[in-house]
């Protein structure tokens, strides 16, 4: 959603599937032409360190009202006077059902997870007992015992290497195994295990996760007829008025932090320093904007679901799935799981007719999603329609014969009888540019002023999350239309990220991430000295979620910090051993003697180990962007125009 947009209302504004038909940073060109011109000042020298921004005002008390106590509680006032307020009902009874569901799923997770813990501790614990007085000691002593700095322990060090590199040899074993006792991050958070419940992170990571199906309360859908569209413009002046303060004041909340300038300024907030340049490159808007994320399944659209399960395994609650916004090919994979075939009949006959309901009312939503698209395509009905026949291989991809031969057959009933279906689209396009903003901003209102408000980056997304998450798991049970639903999770997803661009410097992933993230199965261990660091599982888990969660420039600055930190301690200990072999004036001999021999031979060998290392770091980087992109293989994006 553009900024031209929010200033004045377009006549026809149309979202393929619901995404913003340009980048927010598209409507503010002539601000940020501005915002180019201010980041000299506000985010430093463009070629030199950056001095940290004015954006403060919620830290330094700046003059401004945004982070006052009037300016929050100025939202809470007029968001109590929401007219959709109502839906609060409804939001609550869906809260209690996924409540439900993740207690049941947090008991298995922490029992599992405490039996893991506790051998780990066990373990641990035998390996201190069973160690001797040098392993107890610190690593900088032990480092210092181990190396006796003399041209005698390094020659031999140089022959240690030349043996190495033996194919008979033995395997080389790691001087000592660590166990270490770190649960998902290494930093100490009031309430760690709950926050990461509520980020959906566990010790398990799953690339692949089922969102949950709710039943809409009391069956009260939105935009499945004509009636219900038109009960959308009941006290539209009012929610209008309500949605452009809430508007307002998100506008206002995100620019005192500089997040709609063109290149981002290093801020100071209660986060922390936050990232607006990677040494000397500046941190652009649409970097952030345009990043494809992965979000947890309840925050993510539903459209594009991997796989689904019921949030009760009976009857009842499958017969009342909004199967609208489902997509047909992974519906019809669900249908078929063994312990949903069940819940719907051991009679062939029976199953069969509700299979083929259950289809019909996605593939009747795709069908005019599809339409949708192509709306403005041209005036003629019978052009749309041959146009969006063209494209129906995008619906019946991965489908069975039954199911194509389904889809083709109530495309074949639309194209006999277009009148009702392009009459409710054109309202639906006429109209979209309220409905979105509407419900964005409803499920949007407050999270500015509470994100910004805390000291922890996790309390900041923990919150942001539960808040929204109420407001996403009722669009996704009672939403009966597939364009305005995208749409609206599309607008979400939109604010969410311009508050993820306040990305702390010193990152959600550490060192101990990247270790336990590209550690190597069956590593070659080529140095006796090297420790195996072994991690708990929720670790890795973490680390893998934040990879495909996280802005891809906050993982990038992260990476090259741990990456940085390695390197720094491995050119520490070369120095450490050339040191050793200086002559009296303190200078690395060139004399053609033994020392300056060795000393060629070690600069020789720690080019070739630096070089190894970079090329690691390649491998390694690689490895981090299949990582983060593997959770989108399944999701189908091209049925939704989300590509263009």
């Amino acid at each position: 959603m553009t900024n031209q947009n929010e200033a004045g209302k377009p006549g026809k504004p149309k979202s393929n599937s619901g995404e913003s038909n340009a980048s927010s940073s598209d409507g503010k060109s002539s601000a940020s032409a501005k915002s180019g011109s201010k980041s000299g000042s506000k985010s430093g020298s463009k070629y030199g360190g950056s001095s940290y921004s004015d954006y403060s005002a919620y830290d330094s008390g700046s003059a401004s009202s945004v982070g006052s106590r009037e300016f929050e509680n100025e939202m809470y006032e007029f968001a109590l006077q929401h007219p959709m307020e109502k839906l609060t009902k409804e939001m609550d009874i869906l809260k209690n059902d996924y409540t439900k569901v993740k207690e049941e799923e947090g008991k298995i997770l922490d029992e599992e997870h405490k039996e893991i813990e506790e051998k780990r501790k066990e373990e641990h614990l035998k390996m201190l007992a069973e160690g001797d007085v040098e392993k107890n000691k610190g690593d900088e002593e032990i480092n210092f015992i181990k190396h006796d700095y003399t041209d005698t322990r390094i020659r031999g060090g140089f022959t240690e290497f030349l043996s190495n590199l033996n194919p008979f040899k033995k395997e080389i074993k790691p001087m000592k195994k660590e166990i270490s006792l770190i649960t998902y991050i290494p930093d100490k958070i009031v309430n760690k295990e709950k926050i990461m419940r509520d980020l959906g992170i566990s010790h398990k990571y799953e690339p692949y996760q089922q969102s949950i199906l709710y039943t809409c309360p009391n069956s009260v859908f939105f935009f499945d007829s004509m009636e219900n569209l038109r009960k959308e413009l009941y006290k539209n002046h009012e929610k209008e008025a309500i949605t452009n303060k809430i508007w307002d004041h998100n506008k206002e909340c995100l620019k005192n932090f500089g997040l709609f300038d063109f290149e981002l300024p290093d801020n100071k907030t209660k986060l922390g320093n936050v990232i607006g340049s990677i040494g000397e490159y500046h941190v652009r808007l649409y970097e952030i904007e345009n990043d494809l994320l992965k979000y947890q399944p309840s925050l993510d659209y539903m459209t594009l679901a991997d796989d689904y399960k019921l949030v009760k395994n009976d009857v009842n609650t499958l017969e009342n799935v909004n199967f609208c916004l489902l997509n047909p090919k992974t519906l019809e994979d669900f249908l078929k799981k063994k312990e949903i075939m069940e819940l719907m009949g051991e009679d062939p006959i029976e199953y069969e007719e509700k299979f083929t309901k259950y289809m019909e009312e996605s593939i009747n939503c795709h069908l005019e999603s599809l339409i949708y698209e192509d709306l403005d395509s041209s005036q003629d009905t019978k052009i749309v329609l041959k146009n969006v026949k063209s494209k129906l291989y995008l619906l019946q991809n991965g489908l069975t014969y039954k199911s194509k031969k389904l889809i083709n057959k109530l495309f074949n009933e639309i194209q006999k009888n277009p009148e009702p279906i392009f009459e409710k689209l054109t309202w639906i396009y006429e109209n979209m540019y309220h409905l979105k903003r509407d419900y964005t901003f409803l499920a949007f209102k407050t999270v500015c002023d509470k994100y910004v408000s805390h000291n922890s980056i996790y309390t900041s997304l923990q919150g942001m999350t539960s808040y929204i998450i109420e407001y996403t798991r009722l669009y996704g049970a009672c939403f009966k239309n597939i364009t305005i639903y995208n749409a609206v999770i599309s607008g979400i997803h939109e604010q969410m990220k311009n508050l993820m661009k306040l990305m702390p410097r010193s990152g959600l992933l550490s060192d101990v991430h990247f270790e336990a993230l590209l550690h190597k199965e069956n590593k070659k261990i080529t140095r006796t000295d090297y420790v195996l660091n072994d991690y708990d599982p929720s670790v890795k888990a973490y680390a893998l979620t934040q990879v495909e969660r996280l802005p891809m420039v906050s993982v990038i600055n992260s990476f090259f910090e741990a990456k940085k930190k390695a390197l720094s301690k491995m050119l520490a200990q070369m120095k450490l051993d050339l040191f050793t072999l200086t002559n009296e004036d303190l200078k690395i001999p060139n004399d053609k003697g033994a020392n300056s021999k060795l000393t060629a031979k070690l600069i020789s060998i720690y080019k070739a180990e630096i070089k190894k290392y970079f090329k690691e770091m390649r491998d390694d980087y690689v490895f981090l962007i299949k990582a983060r992109y593997k959770g989108h293989y399944k999701k189908n994006y091209l049925l939704y125009k989300r590509l263009e």
